[in-house]
């Protein structure tokens, strides 16, 4: 499904999250294929043990990780609505392709929270990470959307609370 972590990173500048947030992401994915029918923390130990065993060389935060990841399942609800808003007339959540949708949420969850990290990194390293697994035509898609709701959550300084 994915490119090898250490070869997609195209001259990031931004890494050392890099790693976790495409765990992240890759967990998501996998929450909303399995229809959450597995346990969300026995996903969550699965994706780390393999990404210790295959990259041992990378330093992977954990403590980001769970941090956002629960943040992300605490407040779906909120994230999936920023994301219905800016979708077009002719969008519909469902109708997302299920890895973009986990790019987004992700992403969304990420701005709400991180106040101290720049914006445009974290939306480059979404971009790097959908690049990274191969949805080059939904680029412009990622990061309109991003942006819009980055803009919202900034001009608005708050974080997406559950509603």
């Amino acid at each position: 499904m994915t490119k090898d972590i250490q070869n997609s990173t195209d001259n990031s500048e931004y890494l050392p999250l890099y790693p976790t947030r495409i765990l992240i992401v890759q967990t998501m994915y996998s929450v909303d294929i399995l229809n959450k029918k597995k346990d969300i923390e026995q996903i969550s130990s699965d994706y780390i043990e393999y990404h210790i065993s295959k990259y041992s060389n990378q330093n992977l935060d954990k403590e980001f990780y769970y941090k956002l990841l629960h943040f992300i399942i605490d407040n779906l609800s909120s994230i999936d609505n920023a994301i219905k808003l800016n979708l077009g007339e002719k969008w519909k959540l469902e109708r997302l392709p299920k890895l973009v949708l986990a790019i987004l949420r992700v992403g969304v969850g990420e701005i709400s929270i991180d106040k101290h990290i720049e914006i445009a990194t974290i939306i480059n390293d979404y971009l790097q990470i959908t690049k990274s697994l191969n949805h080059l035509e939904e680029l412009g898609f990622i990061n309109g959307i991003l942006d819009k709701i980055a803009h919202d959550i900034c001009s608005k300084n708050q974080i997406l609370q559950t509603v």
